[in-house]
């Protein structure tokens, strides 16, 4: 507070009140904002290094200014206070009380914030989120009581600065501002390049984070370039800001389908932490994304390329088990189960069967196509069969009739066609009274080898 004998130690150094002057008539001058606030920040920088090397702190009237620049009344009162004094005592080490008003007049409920030893302006916007359903790009923290070092021209509070004592703040929402293509690709070529300080300043102005431009029929967001790039901190940043994690990108097909969806190609990186990331922002884990005109889901490239931690963190993220994906080296429609099981990802498998994928939703069944590899995938048709995969489902049609048992024999794999044959008699099967089936098969392999 300001003690009663202020006015009369004004004698604060000269040098300063010089500067406050000085800074005055540049501004005046130069009559750029940009500029004027670069002028105002070297002027004030000086001022700070006087404070600095006080010892007594001296309280000084605030300068005569003729100058009708808003700014530049703002700095004077800002720094001197409304009634011409600046405050002999020492900022508060600590934020001793906050309260937050909207420019409406109505008080925010900051109960569950509490108070902290160090906030900074940047964790206080951050916090607001909830509270006011904008990111901190669109938020402005104008100060109305208590210590602040602001150096701003326009009033808001900078990011970096930290909360002393009691402060009360006025919180202003803005929309976003008008944006050119330019300002557009802007943004886009910063995402890709991980230019994290020019993308912060852009999406400050504020800018929409969810504008695309187009070359030819190819789409580009910020969002899409900076996981392609596998920036994970520009997709930390653009998430922060509210960029859509389920917005498509890439060529566009006649149909207006996109090619990519920014998890899709966070799999296809197999790259953990954007994934995470991306789920965390509530990323659409069952989107359908367009490759060659087929539907293809995040969980059936993982399963396909052998990716064990994105697809458990796929699956912790509800993908479904039991969507269908366009598996394209067989050109069918198959489940992530068996494309798992053609590929031999027995980790992947169990995860699936953990989160209940079915073993008989698909023609030809998962135990049928782990009989079928060459590789003898048994860990895999144990895990299958411990999921309840019936060793007798049949499939196809005709002479191409099968089951996953006839598939055992004709590959020669009779060991696994034993297996079968002991679990099918552990089980219910044995109750079906054809027991004799694939012994009479497994006991004369030249019938099924020939």
């Amino acid at each position: 507070m300001v003690t009663e004998n202020g006015y009369g130690r004004y004698t604060r150094s000269m040098e300063t009140l010089d500067l406050v002057n000085e800074i005055a008539g540049l501004l005046q001058e130069v009559g750029d904002s940009a500029e004027a606030e670069k002028l105002y920040r070297r002027v004030l920088a000086g001022r700070e290094a006087l404070d600095g090397s006080r010892g007594d702190t001296l309280s000084a009237r605030k300068p005569t200014c003729h100058h009708d620049q808003p700014a530049i009344a703002l700095f004077l009162d800002g720094h001197f206070g409304a009634d011409g004094l600046v405050s002999d005592a020492a900022p508060p080490i600590q934020l001793e009380m906050l309260r937050v008003w909207k420019a409406s007049g109505e008080e925010l409920p900051l109960d569950a914030l509490g108070t902290e030893e160090r906030l900074s302006v940047r964790e206080l916007k951050s916090r607001l989120e909830p509270l006011c359903g904008h990111p901190r790009f669109q938020q402005r923290l104008l100060h109305l009581r208590g210590w602040s070092n602001s150096t701003s021209l326009s009033g808001s509070l900078d990011d970096s600065e930290i909360l002393h004592g009691d402060v009360e703040l006025t919180l202003i929402c803005q929309s976003y501002a008008e944006t050119t293509q330019q300002q557009i690709e802007a943004l886009v070529a910063a995402a890709a390049r991980g230019l994290l300080f020019q993308v912060e300043e852009l999406l400050s102005r504020p800018q929409d984070p969810n504008l695309s431009c187009a070359n030819n029929s190819d789409f580009t967001t910020p969002l899409g370039m900076a996981v392609r790039s596998g920036h994970v901190g520009m997709v930390r940043l653009l998430l922060e800001a509210h960029a859509d994690p389920s917005q498509g990108f890439g060529e566009q097909e006649e149909s207006g389908w996109l090619h990519e969806t920014p998890l899709s190609t966070a799999v296809s990186r197999n790259d953990l932490e954007i994934v995470q990331a991306l789920l965390t922002a509530r990323a659409d884990a069952n989107q359908e994304f367009d490759q060659s005109g087929m539907e293809k889901t995040a969980l059936g490239e993982a399963c396909f390329s052998g990716f064990e931690d994105v697809a458990r963190a796929l699956l912790s993220a509800r993908a479904n088990p039991r969507q269908c994906h366009y598996n394209w080296p067989h050109d069918i429609f198959a489940s992530p189960l068996l494309v798992a099981v053609r590929v031999g990802q027995l980790k992947i498998v169990r995860l699936l069967l953990e989160a209940r994928a079915r073993c008989d939703m698909d023609s030809p069944p998962p135990l049928a196509a782990a009989c079928q590899s060459q590789r003898r995938h048994a860990g895999i048709v144990d895990a299958l069969l411990s999921a309840r995969a019936d060793p007798r489902q049949e499939f196809g049609h005709g002479q191409w009739r099968s089951s996953p048992i006839g598939v055992a024999l004709s590959m020669g794999h009779f060991e696994i066609a034993r297996m079968m044959e002991h679990r099918r008699d552990e089980t219910s099967v044995r109750q079906q009274g054809d027991e004799g089936y694939v012994c009479s098969h497994v006991c004369t392999p030249s019938s099924s080898s020939t």
